[in-house]
């Protein structure tokens, strides 16, 4: 594993502790010394934001994500969450559409493989009301 490598992976985890300890502020900090913007780090940034109750913030993060990454579903589905939240609903259903079309017919996406710590069914992005 190359230096820079073994730093992003050293920073992302401290950052992760960081939010298990409710040091939101510090863990944003820490994502943000990162520098490497994957759609993984991005996503962590909203979900921090999230966590605020930051939704424009977060909103923009998950963006930034899906620039990265467009068939990351769990993004759309939170933007979808977001949009719930700040009364959109128009927007709200347009993202839970492209998060159900991005599970893409499996029954479950189970992104632990991506050091994300969640799990998004198919049911879950096709059975939400605002």
């Amino acid at each position: 594993m190359s230096s820079v490598n073994r730093d992003i992976v050293c920073r992302w985890q401290e950052a992760v502790l960081a939010v298990e300890s409710g040091r939101l502020g510090d863990a944003r900090s820490l994502l943000w010394e990162i520098r490497h913007f994957s759609a993984k780090i991005w996503y962590n940034l909203a979900v921090v934001h999230l966590m605020e109750n930051d939704y424009s913030a977060a909103d923009q993060k998950f963006e930034e994500c899906l620039l990265r990454d467009r068939y990351l579903a769990v993004a759309h589905f939170q933007r979808g969450v977001i949009a719930c939240l700040q009364g959109r609903l128009s927007a709200a259903q347009e993202m839970f559409a492209r998060a159900q079309e991005h599970v893409r017919n499996s029954d479950l996406i189970d992104y632990r493989q991506l050091g994300l710590a969640l799990r998004l069914t198919q049911k879950q992005a096709s059975d939400v009301w605002c």
